[in-house]
């Protein structure tokens, strides 16, 4: 999430996986809540170069999927829905997989 505990987190994170030498890509969840933090996330993998693959704009339909027990797929209407299937589409391509496992 966009606050500044959760960039330290991602910086925590990149830093395990680079010791472990784990591929990273990053998705950027509910990247509109503060753009200026959003903004130095981007920087900072950027800087890593690293793999954006997403941003996730903050939805109202996400608690609505929630207290549903539905998937967000199963809300067409739902601008989240819609950025994960793009960055979903961006994981693909990246990982050279051709049929949704």
């Amino acid at each position: 999430m966009t606050t500044k505990s959760g960039l330290g987190d991602l910086i925590r994170v990149v830093t395990l996986c680079e010791h472990f030498g784990v591929f990273t890509m990053v998705c950027i969840n509910k990247y509109d809540i503060n753009e200026e933090v959003a903004r130095k996330i981007e920087n900072f993998i950027n800087g890593k170069g690293l793999k954006l693959v997403g941003k996730i704009p903050y939805d109202d339909i996400v608690m609505k999927s929630i207290n549903e027990l539905k998937p967000i797929t199963c809300y067409k209407e739902s601008i989240a829905e819609k950025a994960i299937e793009y960055m979903w589409s961006n994981i693909k391509k990246l990982c050279k997989i051709d049929k949704i496992i």
